[in-house]
């Protein structure tokens, strides 16, 4: 079973987010079926071996099979004090952990809240940006 936290909209209460990390050779459940499945399912097949770290949210969705392990774990164990401080402490890691999350407010916010937008490098995807409802710019996924 995965070890995770689910982070609510500081504005309105909605799911801004979620983390989760699932012990090798876990099966990862709430895949959504869009046309990266396939691959995904092959990704997850092919680190067994590893733990993975799930993020889902409105603003963008990112898998990591290699990461701080016992860092993530340690800011997941921060949830009984609040989504701020689990937040805080995840970003630290690296601020992909919680792209819905603004460090400059600092407040999580689900994906109606946030402006979002694509950056492109010679035609590729390079990263997204967003703003917060405060008007605070970051990079939220490379």
């Amino acid at each position: 079973m995965a070890i995770g936290h689910t982070f609510t909209c500081d504005l309105c209460g909605a799911e801004a987010g979620r983390v989760g990390v699932h012990a090798p050779g876990e099966a990862v459940t709430d895949r959504d079926g869009d046309e990266i499945e396939p691959l995904m399912s092959r990704f997850d097949i092919d680190r067994a071996d590893r733990a993975r770290l799930m993020v889902t949210s409105g603003v963008g969705d990112v898998s990591f099979a290699e990461f701080d392990v016992k860092g993530v774990l340690r800011a997941l164990g921060a949830a009984d004090v609040g989504n701020s401080r689990v937040a805080r402490a995840l970003y630290a890691i690296d601020s992909e952990l919680v792209p819905f999350w603004c460090p400059r407010c600092p407040g999580s916010y689900c994906s109606r809240h946030w402006e979002t937008w694509d950056l492109f490098d010679d035609g590729f995807f390079d990263e997204k940006r967003g703003r917060c409802p405060k008007g605070h710019e970051r990079k939220l996924i490379d």
